[in-house]
């Protein structure tokens, strides 16, 4: 209030100090501001030290902050005295300053209980809606509720504002018996047929409310939102009612068909003329909807055709703080995710407008979220533990997100835990979907932990509550883990048709390629699959480039995207990025020399000074280390990285998140066959062992640097590939003779000699494959071929023994 709008209550000359007190008795409490402003009086300070004086007042503070309480029977005998001196208007004019005092000065309770004494019912609903966070923000539920059952019972039943503050004080301390207040509120606004923009705005706002702040599951009133959204309501009406029936969905299945009628309509109302504040209210509910359940592109068209609307009016911080958390949730969860902490940062910046501590924590469960999806396992950690735990479904959120992290990080067991957890807590049930996404981290968790058949069982589960919610998202997570599974299992077709169905889903609908919980080396394994089944191969190309997958540690096929190929079975080829690159530079050679030798000696841990005194036999010690470290920098320059090439301790490696190389990983892979041939006779899968053999049949295109001049450092590894290559062949193909798979062994022996045409033991098992087939002929041919390449090749015949089955195929 101003010094004119008191003007009319300043008194005139002769005014005693009765009447002072009679304008400060209508207030319970005052500072000096407030009873210079009600008085009208500058030498009010006198009147109020006699008042303390004789103990009719109270004072606490110092300085301007003193504030006077009087004493209750005092205030009493003095009001009663106002009423009788006062003219009515006069007193009405006196009460209305006197409680916007009270506002001003922060003295909200003693402002609504005047404005409720005095019977002004509806004013003081309206002051306590104004004022609901100065109660609930101070954790003073309670005195609201109070404040509240001044209200008459009348009013309580036929006001949806009342209904609407009773709910949110409730919340707090009754979560349970909110839901029903909610309930009330939703059927007054119907019955009532009331056009009031105010209540039907509050609609959504309820309902998000109770989605995001309740404790305990409740019966939400789904018939009661049908019954609100029945003509004759008009279309602001509707626009409240549909937006809050979306919000419900939430807590318990709707009929797809009716929810999605209802998306439809709230999606066209938002773009139609009319108030703003309901409109934006129902755009972010149909934004929030539709990226949870993985339609994204829709997603992302709905949120630019609001964007104007949104960026071009004044709004409450509160409600673009919400809009902005909706945005940066649709880019979360889908392929591109660029400009999400850009619109965290913008949210937090209107958050301290609005003094909300529950929205700031979800602006730190996304940024969270954002740490997960960019693989920055250190952020995620620091927004986890900085959150206060609780009972409500944002708590779970945030445990869900823990056990997301746990798994990432490899930590099953504490994953197992907090997914049980979450799963046996009574606020899972209280949002279906969410107890869902619970149930399929803990059948991933589950089959991490290697309990497959348990995890088979959770998947199941999922599936079965899935059918009918329509969410995408869901639907392609669900699909990602059993294909997981089956690929663990060795069901390889029907891990096949899963991966294909789920990556068909995540192209056309733009969803983020793989769930924010699997460990990059998970991801990896099954790109790599997918990559060996040719399922979607420039789809998962560009998956394992954008989050920057590393190979399986145990080895993967050919077509993984690597930024470096070496091919040395064979003559030698260098490829950047699958592109082959010219190797026959002058000032190439030095650098490539000592790439094949590294290559040559294993490729890990190759000792530096052994390189030296092979490539530079006639160089002093110091003169060979200094042209190896020169080398070594042109090397690195030439395959343009850095880190492609280690050294550490004087052993030098290729580093092979970068670099693919076939005679390593064809090392890698008869070094593995060999190891299986070495187990007893029944522990031996026929089946895995011809896949190996197949595989390294498919990387040994030839020789070890076959077309390069025979330096001692090459025919050594030469020599060592091939002795290594025909003993697993050899054992390969007597495993298969044994099980009597001769056709199988033929077929392998023939692959082998494509690639070594002079492996003349090869040339006599397969004569004998033959003559145990009693093909005799065959058997004969294969002899004629044998002394035809050794004569022309080597200009020698066969060996005795070789010659000997021959003669025997011939007897017969």
């Amino acid at each position: 209030m101003t010094d004119n709008e008191l003007e009319v209550f300043t008194p005139s000359r002769g005014v005693t100090h009765d009447d002072t007190m009679l304008r400060l008795a209508l207030v319970p409490r005052f500072t000096l501001d407030m009873a210079q402003r009600l008085s009208g009086r500058r030498d009010i300070q006198t009147l109020l030290a006699w008042l303390t004086e004789q103990r009719f007042c109270e004072s606490s503070g110092v300085d301007d902050s003193i504030r006077y309480v009087w004493a209750p029977t005092v205030r009493e005998t003095l009001r009663m005295r106002a009423q009788c001196t006062f003219l009515p208007e006069h007193l009405d004019m006196l009460e209305t300053v006197s409680v916007a005092l009270l506002e001003e000065h922060g003295f909200v309770d003693e402002a609504v209980r005047q404005v409720l004494d005095a019977h002004h019912w509806q004013a003081g609903i309206e002051l306590m809606l104004r004022h609901a966070g100065f109660w609930l923000e101070r954790g003073r539920a309670g005195d609201l509720l109070e404040l509240l059952e001044l209200v008459p019972r009348t009013i309580r039943l036929s006001d949806t504002r009342f209904c609407y503050l009773q709910g949110l004080a409730l919340l707090h301390t009754k979560p349970r018996r909110a839901v029903s207040v909610f309930r009330r509120g939703l059927a007054v606004a119907a019955n009532s047929g009331a056009q009031d923009e105010q209540a039907f705005a509050c609609l959504s706002q309820w309902m998000t409310t109770c989605v995001l702040v309740l404790k305990m599951p409740g019966q939400l009133p789904l018939r009661a939102w049908g019954q609100v959204c029945r003509p004759p309501l008009d279309a602001n009406a509707r626009l409240a009612a549909n937006t809050a029936f979306l919000y419900g969905s939430w807590f318990q299945p709707v009929r797809s068909i009716a929810l999605a009628r209802r998306v439809v309509e709230l999606e066209r109302a938002a773009q139609m003329p009319g108030p703003v504040l309901p409109r934006v209210q129902a755009a972010i509910a149909v934004l929030l909807y539709l990226a949870s359940g993985g339609a994204l592109g829709r997603a992302r068209a709905f949120m630019q055709a609001i964007a104007p609307l949104v960026l071009g009016n004044e709004l409450p911080a509160l409600i673009r703080v919400w809009w902005m958390l909706a945005c940066a949730f649709c880019k979360l969860v889908s392929d591109d995710s660029t400009g999400v902490e850009s619109l965290l940062q913008r949210a937090s910046a209107y958050l301290e407008e609005t003094g909300s501590v529950r929205l700031t924590r979800y602006v730190a469960l996304l940024q969270c979220g954002v740490s997960l999806v960019t693989g920055d396992g250190a952020g995620a950690r620091v927004q986890l533990y900085a959150a206060p735990s609780g009972n409500n479904p944002v708590d779970r959120l945030w445990a869900l997100v823990q056990v997301w992290l746990a798994l990432r990080e490899e930590r099953i067991g504490d994953a197992l835990t907090g997914a049980h957890t979450a799963l046996r807590h009574p606020c899972s049930t209280a949002l279906p979907m969410l107890e869902l996404h619970v149930r399929l981290t803990y059948g991933y968790a589950l089959l991490r932990n290697g309990d497959q058949n348990a995890a088979r069982q959770v998947f199941a589960v999922v599936r079965e509550n899935a059918v009918g919610r329509g969410s995408i998202l869901l639907q392609y997570h669900l699909l990602l883990n059993e294909a997981l599974l089956e690929h663990t299992s060795g069901h390889i077709e029907c891990a096949r048709e899963l991966l294909r169905m789920a990556f068909r889903l995540a192209r056309h609908h733009g969803l983020l390629p793989k769930p924010p919980y699997w460990a990059p080396a998970v991801s990896a394994q099954l790109c790599d699959f997918a990559l060996q089944e040719e399922i979607d191969t420039a789809f998962v190309t560009s998956l394992v480039s954008k989050y920057n997958l590393p190979p399986p540690t145990r080895g993967c096929t050919q077509a993984w995207p690597w930024p470096i190929r070496i091919y040395s079975l064979g003559p030698f080829r260098l490829l950047y990025d699958g592109v082959a690159t010219e190797c026959s530079g002058k000032t190439q050679r030095r650098p490539l020399e000592l790439l094949k030798a590294i290559v040559a000696y294993g490729g890990r841990a190759v000792d530096a000074q052994l390189l030296g005194t092979m490539l530079w036999p006639d160089a002093g010690g110091e003169a060979a280390q200094r042209s190896f470290e020169i080398t070594l920098h042109r090397l690195r320059k030439l395959l343009k990285n850095d880190d492609a090439v280690h050294v550490s301790d004087k052993k030098v490696s290729l580093n092979t998140a970068f670099i693919w190389c076939d005679a390593l990983e064809f090392k890698r892979l008869v070094n593995t066959g060999l190891d299986m041939l070495l187990r007893p006779q029944d522990q031996i899968d026929v089946h895995d062992l011809l896949a190996f053999s197949h595989r390294a049949l498919n990387l040994y295109q030839g020789d070890f640097l076959q077309l390069e001049e025979a330096s001692p450092w090459i025919l050594m590894a030469r020599d060592k590939l091939r002795s290594q290559w025909l003993r697993f062949v050899l054992g390969v193909g007597q495993v298969l003779s044994q099980e009597r798979q001769v056709d199988l062994a033929i077929g392998l022996y023939q692959r082998c000699l494509e690639s070594d045409p002079l492996a003349e033991e090869v040339y006599r098992r397969l004569m004998q494959c033959y003559q145990a087939a009693e093909r005799y002929a065959e058997a004969i041919r294969v002899y004629q071929r044998c002394r035809e390449m050794f004569s022309i090749v080597l200009g020698i015949a066969p060996s005795e023994n070789t010659t000997a089955v021959y003669r025997a195929c011939l007897g017969r």
